[in-house]
């Protein structure tokens, strides 16, 4: 008469890390794909679209070279600010998302210099905080799932974000520059809409008692150390972003340098 129940319960132990697993490759793709978004386009679309604005009038050397520092200073804004903003990562990464959508189509506008040079400031922010909340959820949610593993998943999004903004521009040559920010634009709203629910209700905290049963918090001393463990994440993730920052800003620095000279030999 017990084995019934027996098999029952053996049945489900098989089906549960069966289901952890799929839960945190879900949760894995959906931080590596918002990575995608936030640093493939919304950070180094400018790389292959630099060539087009040159061509088509838009921008000289000078200037490009003062876009990109303006995206680097945001960027590094962004990772020494990131640990002070007290917001849910699921709903800051739907943000930030959102924002690189508008940002990158703001970029396909005729504008002026300075309007191009704020977007791309602000842009370089929401950059540097999508990936450290992207980051904080997607870790989260695989350890949660008791699949840590998955973790690395997360981070393949940026390189393959990169790649696709590059061959994606390599193909756009001879076009508008502005065909490929809509473009890029258009791609990363299907993207964010693709993943849009995976950062919803499901990822505004675990999967324990906030989500399906509002449980408590332990005592006031889990909340604090909770609090604090987040804190050290994005202050951790914050710093790597505002290293990368700064040396991607003295590379943008001395490109333009050498290009000061150049223009200064040729006269």
């Amino acid at each position: 008469m017990n084995s019934l129940p027996s098999f029952l319960a053996a049945a489900s132990g098989r089906r549960g890390p069966s289901h952890d697993q799929r839960a945190a490759c879900r949760a894995a793709l959906a931080g590596a794909v918002a990575l995608a978004v936030a640093l493939g386009v919304g950070r180094f679309a400018f790389t292959p679209l630099l060539p087009l604005m040159l061509a088509g009038g838009e921008l000289d050397i000078r200037h490009g070279g003062w876009l990109a520092s303006a995206n680097y200073a945001g960027y590094f804004v962004g990772a020494m600010t990131c640990a002070r903003i007290a917001v849910d990562p699921a709903r800051m990464v739907r943000a930030g998302l959102a924002a690189t959508v508008l940002l990158t189509f703001a970029m396909g506008l005729a504008s002026p210099f300075w309007v191009w040079a704020l977007v791309r400031f602000v842009g370089g922010a929401v950059s540097a905080w999508t990936f450290v909340f992207a980051s904080q959820w997607g870790l989260r949610r695989v350890v949660e799932h008791g699949a840590p593993a998955w973790g690395g998943v997360i981070y393949t999004g940026p390189g393959i974000g990169i790649v696709a903004t590059g061959l994606i521009g390599f193909a756009l040559a001879g076009r508008h520059a502005a065909l490929g920010w809509i473009g890029f634009a258009a791609a990363s709203a299907v993207l964010t809409a693709f993943v849009w629910r995976a950062f919803g209700a499901a990822g505004a905290g675990t999967d324990g008692g906030q989500s399906r049963g509002g449980a408590k918090r332990a005592g006031d001393g889990v909340g604090v150390a909770d609090a604090a463990g987040r804190a050290g994440e994005r202050l951790a993730a914050g710093a790597t972003g505002a290293a990368e920052g700064a040396e991607g800003a003295e590379a943008v620095a001395d490109a333009v340098s050498a290009a000061n000279v150049a223009d200064t030999a040729d006269t």
